[in-house]
């Protein structure tokens, strides 16, 4: 670092890593000059270490070598020192605590299973079960978003903030996993919740998301090469089949009856409810979704 411009930011990261990504799109957004060293993640050099002894990625070297880790401590910062150049936090109490709130489920939720996947992918079953879960975070997703704004497109409506920097650079990922490893797969719950399909697009479309994406191909061989992430040979389909055929009309009759608690044993049941719940939704009929994370989840 001896030769880098001090008189400038410096982030510290590599272009793999979508904490630094994260980074990378609040200073985007602020239209702010910095310094990108870009560290070998596996021998970081003594000089890192010696300003930053966790050795993590991201961190954000200020003007006066004071280190500043950890992607969301580094997003916040940059948003309070250059308010003046753009609001990228709610001056809302309540919406700072609810984009904080989205950013946590992403990562608990959605992220997690994401990054589950990735380790089991091509294995028997875990395809159905990326879905089923992955479904199922997505309803509870649009819940959260639609409870901001109606119309978004982004977490808080028409402007770009905390919560968008907090997920773009994992939703961008995922997003082109499937699009590339799982030859085009789209989420059912994406077609009964138009926000979060909505809201999605806007994300990976931010010129500033485009920007700092490190590219498809190579995130694609970072996974295949780096990660030993195994492209399945098939993805069964659950849309078809005796019990998904029961699902259904188990649903039907509930929902006819005003009693629609029914649990959800597998990936064929979350399957057809997503389509089912696409039915209701289009004929504009009241559709109450619980959101329970975890095998024996239940609509209700």
């Amino acid at each position: 670092m001896a030769s880098t411009d001090r008189s400038k930011l410096t982030l510290c990261g590599a272009l793999f890593c979508p904490y630094v990504q994260r980074t990378r799109i609040t200073l985007a957004e602020l239209g702010v000059d910095y310094n990108f060293e870009i560290m070998d993640t596996k021998s970081k050099p003594s000089w890192y270490l010696d300003i930053f002894p966790e050795g993590k990625i991201p961190c954000l070297i200020d003007e006066n070598s004071h280190a500043i880790p950890d992607s969301l401590t580094i997003v916040q910062y940059l948003c309070e020192r250059f308010a003046d150049k753009k609001s990228l936090i709610s001056a809302d109490l309540i919406e700072r605590a609810d984009s904080r709130y989205a950013i946590e489920f992403y990562g608990s939720a959605i992220g997690a299973d994401y990054n589950n996947y990735l380790k089991t992918c091509g294995e028997d079953g875990s395809f159905g079960h990326y879905k089923m879960v992955m479904n199922a975070h997505l309803f509870r997703l649009e819940q959260l978003l639609k409870a901001q704004a109606s119309g978004g497109p982004y977490f808080l409506g028409k402007d770009f903030s905390y919560a968008d920097i907090g997920m773009a650079s994992f939703v961008i990922r995922m997003l082109t996993f499937n699009e590339h490893m799982l030859d085009g797969f789209k989420f059912s719950a994406l077609e009964a919740c138009p926000r979060v399909a909505a809201y999605f697009e806007a994300l990976i479309s931010r010129p500033s998301v485009q920007e700092t994406f490190f590219g498809t191909e190579e995130y694609l061989s970072w996974l295949t090469n780096d990660h030993h992430v195994v492209k399945p040979t098939k993805n069964l389909d659950f849309n078809n089949g005796k019990k998904c055929r029961l699902a259904l009309g188990h649903f039907r009759a509930a929902h006819r009856t005003g009693n629609t608690k029914i649990a959800i044993v597998d990936c064929q049941h979350l399957e057809i409810i997503v389509q089912v719940v696409l039915v209701i939704q289009t004929k504009n009929e009241e559709s109450n979704i619980h959101y329970h994370p975890r095998a024996d989840m239940s609509l209700s």
